[in-house]
């Protein structure tokens, strides 16, 4: 059954949005959320091979063994907790304490005969009337339902058996009982035959006491409780252990969720454990499945191992199979049971993974925050599947030509779990079940993005054309018109214009999955109304599943194009300049639910005839020129570069001197550079400030213990230089400039931002970026709303997903040689974006370069020309 593989009210604000057309909830007048629909629904041409993305790991239903042990150990829910999330409309209870279990030993099934063995010379059997005491009993079958049964004193496990050869006087086998009757078959005896370990207490026992069955391999398996040797209603030869319901548990638990899992976070683990042991506790109870057990040992019903197990023989080294972890754990909740508010034991089935939300097939479908939790590797997972194989399981379509997903659950990344897909064929069509299609092909859940997109990088949907999360929006369409061309950059203090925690401009409340987040800059920050684009912070944190954001004027739809990837529970920042839309609004979009943080740093507009703000209070710097340098590093704290050596302590403020990169007689007022924290103790934040300045209450970069976090940020620099770095938390800071505001035409030039556009994916163009290979070159003019020429730079978001092991990302001017700087630092298994700011050369190219073969997704967010636009 389980599939586990070892394992307030609005804030008044002058200019308010109109709402975006469609079924939405209005959670403040400046701010509207709708859900983005999905293109028309669309077949996914099928090639030989697909790779397939998934979430999850099994049917979905019920507890989560991973989301319990993430909610165990990262947010300290104990186990009444845990299973009231999973199990909604249940209620605890108590059983009997004496329920007993029948289990069939699937490993047996239609065996000529079945071998009971214990080298102590210890066991019964209802043959002889328990008269006896003997190290081996025998029962060959020799009808339907009907067994000769033997005993011997030694403990052997025969390979094969001769009923002639067992009656000779010689053999050691004794007759037990020449013929008897064991059948569940109607009008059949009552007894059954069995062998049992007398006056043993299963509880307590010594494990070498145990009845242990012999396994066609020559092994043996110890097992608590008595076996049972009998037909099924059709004859079906059966053995089955016979056992109390919380022993019947230790050897349960442990095959189900790692008993190691109970000394993780300081015991707090034990809590995975414990709610583990009352779900497996009530599904073995309400299980009724066969006519001569009640349920069997696999993951078709639940996994069982018994106690221990020899590998050689009766005589061989015991290996114990249960855990004293586990043990506790079933102690610490005997007799516990879930029931349906009519008293009904309810039927608990569970899974290894959800993949973040439940398939509330049977429960209340819940949103699975815990099974994010980082060491849970079915978060994400991708596979190859063939056609061949898909024609082989389905040979009446002939050859395959399509695969069209008709039905999703709705709920989640690629619209949820599929329900029902579409196979067309040379010969035909086929509608199956989502279940079916992954459980045919060996996939672990029918949660699948069948697109062949890879991790989620704002690919916008699966084969079915996207998501659909129940209520509609704007369309989903992509554009790369520019917005009225800017010239220059005005600066501004970092100003917080939403935080959906706080309630900042906005009902407090994390943003919906798949909804939009539409506001208007200027009128939150009493832009001027030439304010045409606007450069923003945007961070998201406590988000509910993994995922992206992307921030576009929202007059264009949602584009294929991402400004951020998270991961459950992460708190992940990255910057944009983004235009404007003819209302004055822009938009967030998030896939997953997560809460949503958006800071202003300046505005794009003319230099000169802005005009006045709304009420005057703005403050109005005078626009800047911008002066692209090839990437350059000017500050490492691990080497001493810059004039600091050694990580920062907490609290700590690195200094660092930018002009020296500058040409001579340059007078910035603010440089662009790219910001990594690196060998970080603990999560926290980063700001970058001028030196001569306050600190602002605002960070630009969030790192996460154990990782490097990089970060695209436009500080001021103070009137000696300098720009200072603070760090919540120790870390070692890397830093790169790649450009400067303040200089004059023609050196320096304006800026044109765009609504983002992709301009690369080498998950579907060109392959994977090889580690330490040659850098590779994107054309960048004459593409995505960029002009063909007069370009001096582009300012792009890359993203770096699937990659092989941790490294970086380094975007050069391609007629430069690669530098020693960096934008992006990767790891394997996570989706990374930064914003990039790059000079172009004559050839209109820019180049990417990666120590770690991964794939790239580049989006165009704007560029700089000469003369300036304008």
């Amino acid at each position: 059954m389980a599939l586990f593989a070892r394992p307030g009210s609005p804030r008044p604000a002058p200019g308010r949005a109109r709402a975006l057309a469609a079924v939405g909830a209005v959670i403040a007048a400046s701010l509207t959320v709708v859900a983005a629909t999905g293109a028309p629904a669309r077949a996914a041409t099928f090639a030989d091979r697909l790779t397939v993305t998934g979430k999850g790991n099994g049917h979905g239903d019920g507890l989560s063994q991973w989301g319990a042990y993430g909610y165990a150990t990262t947010q300290a829910w104990d186990w009444h907790r845990i299973l009231a999330h999973y199990y909604g409309g249940t209620v605890e209870a108590a059983d009997s304490g004496t329920a007993q279990v029948d289990v069939r030993l699937t490993g047996l099934d239609d065996r000529p005969f079945t071998a009971v063995a214990n080298a102590k010379r210890n066991l019964a059997t209802s043959a002889d009337g328990l008269a006896g005491r003997w190290g081996t009993v025998l029962a060959v079958k020799i009808g339907t339902g009907t067994y000769k049964v033997y005993g011997r004193a030694d403990a052997q496990c025969p390979t094969s058996v001769v009923v002639g050869d067992l009656d000779k006087p010689a053999s050691g086998w004794t007759v037990l009982a020449a013929s008897t009757s064991s059948t569940t078959a109607a009008g059949a005896p009552a007894s059954r035959l069995e062998v049992s370990v007398p006056g043993v207490d299963l509880a307590t026992s010594d494990r070498t006491n145990l009845a242990g069955v012999c396994q066609p391999d020559g092994s043996v398996k110890a097992y608590r409780g008595s076996i049972l040797i009998v037909a099924g209603t059709s004859g079906e030869a059966r053995t089955v252990n016979k056992l109390p319901a919380d022993q019947y548990l230790r050897g349960v638990v442990p095959r189900e969720s790692p008993a190691s899992w109970g000394s993780a976070a300081g015991g707090a683990g034990m809590h995975a454990l414990r709610a583990q042991a009352v779900a497996a506790r009530t599904y073995a109870l309400a299980e009724n499945r066969y006519s001569y057990a009640d349920t069997c040992d696999t993951d078709a019903c639940q996994v069982y191992g018994g106690a221990a197990w020899r590998a050689g023989g009766p005589n061989g080294t015991l290996v114990v199979g249960e855990d004293a972890r586990t043990d506790t754990a079933v102690a610490d909740t005997a007799g516990v049971v879930l029931r349906k508010a009519n008293g009904a034991l309810a039927y608990t089935q569970f899974n290894s993974s959800s993949g973040g939300w439940t398939s509330g097939a049977n429960f209340p479908r819940v949103e699975d925050v815990g099974d994010g939790v980082s060491a849970n590797p079915w978060r994400r997972w991708t596979r190859t599947i063939t056609r061949a194989e898909i024609e082989q399981d389905w040979p009446a379509v002939g050859t395959l030509t399509a695969i069209d997903v008709t039905k999703r659950n709705g709920v989640g990344e690629w619209g949820g779990r599929i329900e029902t897909l579409q196979l067309t064929g040379t010969k035909g069509k086929a509608t199956v079940s989502g279940g079916s299609f992954a459980g045919r092909l060996g996939l672990p859940s029918a949660w699948l993005d069948l697109s062949g997109a890879g991790a989620g990088t704002g690919t916008g949907g699966g084969a079915d054309g996207g998501p659909s999360w129940g209520c509609s929006g704007p369309p989903v369409t992509a554009s790369s018109a520019a917005a009225a061309a800017v010239q220059t950059f005005h600066r501004l203090a970092p100003q917080r214009l939403i935080d959906t925690r706080a309630g900042t401009n906005v009902d407090a409340g994390a943003l919906a999955a798949g909804c939009v987040l539409a506001f208007e800059p200027g009128a939150l920050a009493n832009l001027p109304a030439g304010a045409s684009a606007v450069s923003l912070n945007l961070t998201v944190t406590e988000p509910g599943s993994n995922g992206y954001a992307t921030v576009y004027p929202c007059d264009r739809g949602v584009p294929l194009a991402s400004t951020l990837n998270f991961r459950t529970g992460q708190t992940v920042a990255n910057q944009v300049a983004i235009p404007v839309d003819g209302d004055g609004r822009v938009c967030v979009f998030a896939l997953q639910r997560t809460h949503v943080v958006v800071d202003l740093l300046g505005w794009f507009g003319p230099a000169a005839t802005a005009g006045p703000t709304p009420s005057g209070t703005a403050a109005t710097e005078p626009g800047e020129l911008f002066a692209p340098l090839t990437p350059a590093r000017v500050a490492d704290t691990r080497t001493g570069q810059g004039g600091t050596k050694g990580a920062l302590r907490a609290g700590g403020v690195v200094t660092v001197p930018v002009t020296a990169a500058l040409p001579d007689g340059a007078t910035p007022t603010a440089v662009v550079l790219n910001v990594t924290a690196t060998g970080t103790q603990s999560s926290g934040f980063l700001t970058v400030y001028a030196c001569d300045s306050e600190r602002p209450l605002a960070s630009n970069l969030n790192p996460v213990a154990g990782r490097d976090v990089a970060a695209h940020v436009v500080a001021p620099v103070s009137a000696a230089g300098m720009v200072c770095v603070y760090s919540l938390q120790p870390t070692d800071v890397v830093v790169d400039i790649m450009g400067w505001y303040g200089g004059e035409a023609p050196a320096a030039v304006g800026f044109t931002p765009l609504a983002p556009s992709r301009l690369l994916d080498t998950r579907r163009t060109g392959g994977a970026v090889a580690g330490r290979a040659a850098s590779r070159s994107l054309t960048v003019t004459g593409v995505g709303g960029v002009p063909a020429s007069g370009v001096s730079a582009v300012v792009v978001n890359v993203t770096a997903t699937g990659a092989t092991g941790d490294g970086f990302v380094t975007v050069h001017p391609c007629e430069a040689e690669l530098p020693a700087s960096s934008n992006l630092n990767v790891e394997a298994g996570l989706d990374v974006a930064n914003m990039v700011t790059v000079p172009v050369g004559p050839s209109g190219t820019v180049c990417l370069y990666a120590n770690r073969t991964t794939d790239l997704v580049v989006d165009v967010e704007g560029w700089y020309g000469t003369p300036a636009p304008g």
